[in-house]
């Protein structure tokens, strides 16, 4: 016998013994569940024999509580409590012709109002009572007219009882109480109970451990429990007269059942072995026959196959069994090795058209540092052909002399471990060409352990362009370097931890500090240790927008400058992506901000001279009744000296003319001082209205400067409108540009009488009203200037904001207010101006002005926020 033969016989041997085995035990296991259905079963029927035989016995007894419990009699009884009616219809006697062991009546509080024992301890009786008390009759006394029946356990023994309801006969009478009948488990009544059952039936009260198996077991329902193979118990848990589940009957059962299942398995395992033995016989000699010399046949077929030749060689295919199969799967499998070797050819032939058309270099060279392949891109990158160089060695073809002992040290190492300083790495190194010219090269080197020897996979490229495309990039940044050096405005390049990455000449001359690279420290004079709430920079790296803001910065010798910023994002990707890096744009605008300033108050006086002709009138007024009154007052001084002069100084005053100036000098000393104090206030609102601005913000009671600037521009409104002002008392002060802001409040003013008098005519009985109002909201202080004029129409809303702008005719209106007050409000003082209007109807403009640290903003978002809220 062959080896093969053997290992087929082992094997399936194992596999018949196996599957047999395997069969038995499932087949065993078949018969001993069908076994098991069937005791259990037999066990069910018996313990429903027993349960039949309880119902037997608790019938009669419900049939006498029922009838009992629906007496209308007794029922009057439980209301009366006359003993008169127990003497007559229930004496003790009727208890022992009924055969029962126990009678009480109780009321629906579980309290007994008769009680019939037939020796039974009194223990029994209590236990009965803790029991109606705890549910069943009692609940049935409330409204359950059904009869309870079950096994209880009073006194310590078992007892069948029933209970019922007391009603009338009719049962529409409300409960009255529970009566209860009870007789003994008794000898006889357990004999009645085995004769129906076959079975030795016992009652068990409040199973312990030992009969745990119960408490699986439904109500009612029968539980089957082997104790060994001949002997099982069969149990049922049955339910007292208030439900609970704690009354167990229990029954021995002979397992004849089982021991017949032994007996059958037993001899089934017998004449399966006997079977196993002849199969195994046949199996043999089967698979001798038919397995194991086609085998033998194929292994020979498949020696003789030559690798070279698979794609015409076959084995015999014959037979309609697993063997055929192999024997196809074999031709299948030579299809497919024939598949693959075309699949080779053609990867190889695409292979070599990917190197032959590579515009790189790319070598294989041995350990000894000769050439074993090379492409055709050698020919266009050094000279030589392919054939002329494979086969030499490639550093002395290739490599410039000054480097060939170099190339000889790390070779040797190579040719040990496989490793080197190129290997795995891209390197920029000098190569010279057939002709001898050296050029740059960057070259790229991977190890390969081929027959037994480390081989080194090359790729060289040609850099000459890049390096002459590094060359210009590089004379590029000089320049750009150059012109950074040397343009007038600072330039800081920051990263996103503020730190001064690049700054020029300028911004180095502009700088604070010489030493350190945080922006914010370096262009501070107290170095913050965070940057302030209106850089730019951070709203730069927060939205990614162009950001721009003004800056004062001081110098340790007391010297101040002002500064624009403006910063713009760098991002990673060209038009998307987070922004890296922020250019900041910088420049003196001192000169500038100095010149603008003047100009402001060169404004404000010109606005003085315009409101000139009218304050002298408002001044000419009460200056006129001041000398009136003099005058007044000079004749009676007059009159009063020429009385005391006795009349020689002229003709004496009479006395109707002396009690006149007795009783009007006092009046007109009076007037004369309104008109000294009228005088007084318009020069104070003159004098505040036309003070120089400061470079610095002052704390100002803005109140009092609305009030200043009403007072100096009255002659503008009070022909065509009245003013009414609304000012927040509780306005804290306001840090700001005073003369600059009096500037702002004089245009509104101004623009809003134009407006009214355009609406309502200058020489009309009718006049507008112009509201001012302060508050605070949140932490900005709020000025509203409202007017009842034209409104401003919608085509040029746009354009109000915009300098030299105008709709007043020629003379009346430069353009210049409203830029000048965004100009104040927006730029210096970090505020908002935006406005609501109606045409035909009026115009309110709103000032926002910050009460802590301004936060500028640009025009666009100011432009934004004045169409969402007045547009």
């Amino acid at each position: 016998m062959s080896r093969i033969q053997k290992k087929l016989v082992v094997f399936f041997g194992i596999i018949g013994f196996g599957t047999v085995a395997v069969l038995g035990v499932l087949l065993t296991w078949g018969l001993a569940q069908e076994y098991a259905r069937m005791e259990e079963h037999f066990s069910n029927d018996c313990m429903r024999q027993v349960a039949g035989a309880f119902e037997q016995e608790f019938t009669g007894l419900k049939n006498n509580v029922t009838d009992w419990g629906r007496w209308d009699a007794l029922y009057s009884f439980m209301s009366t409590r006359d003993p008169a009616f127990l003497r007559e219809n229930i004496p003790e006697a009727v208890v022992g012709n009924l055969d029962l062991d126990l009678l009480v009546l109780a009321d629906k509080g579980g309290e007994a109002v008769v009680v019939y024992t037939r020796q039974l301890a009194e223990s029994g009786v209590r236990d009965l009572l803790v029991l109606l008390r705890s549910g069943g009759p009692l609940s049935v006394a409330a409204g359950d007219v059904n009869p309870k029946s079950g096994i209880v356990w009073l006194a310590g023994e078992p007892l069948i009882a029933a209970a019922h309801v007391i009603t009338s006969a009719d049962g529409a009478a409300p409960p009255a109480g529970v009566l209860v009948m009870a007789r003994r488990i008794s000898e006889p009544m357990l004999n009645r109970v085995r004769q129906a059952s076959t079975l030795t039936v016992r009652v068990v009260a409040d199973p312990g451990p030992e009969m745990a198996w119960l408490e699986r077991a439904s109500p009612g329902k029968p539980v089957f429990h082997p104790l060994n193979s001949r002997v099982a118990l069969a149990g049922m848990v049955m339910t007292d007269i208030t439900g609970r589940h704690r009354i167990a009957v229990v029954a021995d059962l002979p397992r004849d059942l089982h021991c017949q299942f032994l007996l059958t398995v037993s001899r089934f395992f017998a004449g399966l072995f006997v079977v196993m033995l002849v199969a195994l016989g046949l199996f043999l000699g089967f698979l001798k026959w038919n397995i194991i010399d086609r085998v033998l046949f194929l292994q020979q077929e498949i020696a003789t196959i030559d690798p070279e030749q698979a794609d015409e060689s076959r084995v015999t295919c014959d037979g309609k069994d697993e063997i055929r199969d192999l024997q196809v799967s074999i031709n299948i499998l030579l299809n497919r090795i024939s598949e693959t070797r075309k699949i080779l050819v053609r990867e190889r032939q695409v292979f070599d058209a990917l190197v032959s058309s590579a515009r790189e270099a790319i070598f294989l060279m041995d350990d000894a540092g000769r050439v074993v392949f090379a492409n055709r891109a050698v020919e266009q990158i050094f000279g030589w052909r392919p054939e002329e160089i494979i086969g030499q060695d490639l550093h002395d073809k290739l490599a410039p002399e000054r480097y060939h002992e170099d190339v000889r040290a790390g070779m040797s190492v190579f040719r040990e471990t496989g490793e080197g300083l190129a290997i795995d790495s891209t390197l920029e190194l000098t190569a010279r060409r057939r002709d001898g010219s050296e050029f740059p090269v960057e070259v790229s080197l991977a190890a390969l352990r081929m027959d037994g020897r480390w081989h080194a996979l090359g790729i060289v490229r040609d850099i000459t362009e890049r390096k002459r495309a590094e060359r210009s990039a590089q004379q590029t940044g000089e320049l750009m370097r150059t012109i950074m050096e040397n343009i007038r405005y600072g330039v800081l390049l920051i990263d996103r931890n503020y730190r001064i990455v690049l700054a020029n000449a300028a911004a180095r001359q502009y700088a604070v500090r010489q030493e350190g690279d945080i922006c914010y420290q370096v262009y501070n004079l107290s170095a913050p240790t965070a940057p302030c709430v209106t850089c730019p920079v951070t709203g730069c790296f927060q939205d990614g927008q162009v950001h721009e803001t003004r800056r004062v910065v001081r110098y340790p010798d007391g010297q101040q400058r002002i500064f624009r910023l403006m910063a713009f994002p760098v991002r990673s990707s060209v038009g998307a992506g987070p922004t890296d890096l922020v250019v900041e744009l910088f420049e003196d605008i001192t000169e500038e901000e100095n010149r603008a300033r003047e100009m402001s108050q060169h404004q404000r006086l010109e606005a003085v001279g315009r409101l000139a002709a009218g304050i002298a009138h408002e001044i000419n007024t009460p200056i006129q009744y001041v000398g009136d009154n003099l005058e007044f007052l000079g004749e009676a001084i007059a009159a009063f000296c020429a009385r005391l002069d006795g009349g020689e100084s002229g003709t004496s005053a009479s006395d109707d003319d002396i009690a006149f100036f007795i009783a009007e000098a006092p009046r007109a000393v009076t007037q004369a001082r309104e008109g000294v104090d009228r005088v007084a206030t318009i020069v104070r609102a003159m004098k505040a209205f036309s003070h120089p601005s400061t470079a610095e913000k002052t704390l100002r009671n803005i109140n009092q400067d609305i009030l200043n600037t009403v007072t100096v521009s009255r002659n503008e409104w009070k022909y065509v409108a009245d003013v009414r002002t609304e000012l927040d008392e509780s306005l804290p002060p306001v840090p700001c540009y005073p003369g600059e802001l009096n500037q702002v409040y004089l245009n509104l003013i101004v623009n809003a009488a134009h407006a009214i008098g355009d609406k309502v005519g200058r020489n009309s009985e009718e006049k507008g009203l112009i509201t001012i109002a302060t508050r605070q909201v949140g932490q900005q202080a709020e000025i509203r200037i409202s007017d009842t004029g034209t409104g401003i129409p919608e085509s040029v809303r746009d354009k109000i904001f915009e300098p030299f702008f105008t709709t007043k005719e020629v003379g009346r209106g430069t353009g210049q207010g409203l830029a000048i007050a965004r100009d104040v409000i927006v730029n210096k003082h970090g505020g908002t101006i935006t406005f609501e209007t109606r045409e035909g109807e009026g115009t309110t403009f709103i000032i926002r002005l910050p009460l802590g640290e301004p936060e500028p903003q640009d025009h666009d978002s100011e432009k934004r926020s004045r169409k969402e809220e007045g547009a």
